[in-house]
């Protein structure tokens, strides 16, 4: 069985290997970047990251983006198939308009 203090070890570890990486991927940045990254930053980033709350709300966030992208996609089919159809009976009528005397 953990303790409160081992889960705090834990969570503390996570931590460090978490914010470990966050410095490392920040060095292989250009510079110009890496200015903007300072200490704190990347360990506040650290700590929201250790939550999975933050996590769950971006998958949910990418679902919502995936649906609505994929509605508007088929709004978008919709319109230019009705745009063609228009196209097609407005050439129609001018076609048949110009033969009549």
């Amino acid at each position: 069985m953990h303790s409160v203090g081992d889960n705090s070890s834990d969570t503390q570890e996570r931590l460090y290997k978490m914010l470990e990486k966050l410095q490392t991927l920040a060095r292989d940045i250009p510079p110009k970047f890496q200015q903007r990254l300072p200490y704190d930053l990347l360990s506040s980033l650290a700590h929201v990251l250790l939550n999975n709350t933050v996590f769950e709300i971006v998958q949910e966030l990418a679902e919502l983006q995936h649906m609505t992208e994929k509605s508007l996609h088929q709004q978008r089919s919709q319109m230019i198939n009705k745009h063609k159809g228009d196209r097609t009976t407005i050439n129609a009528a001018a076609g048949w308009c110009s033969r009549v005397p």
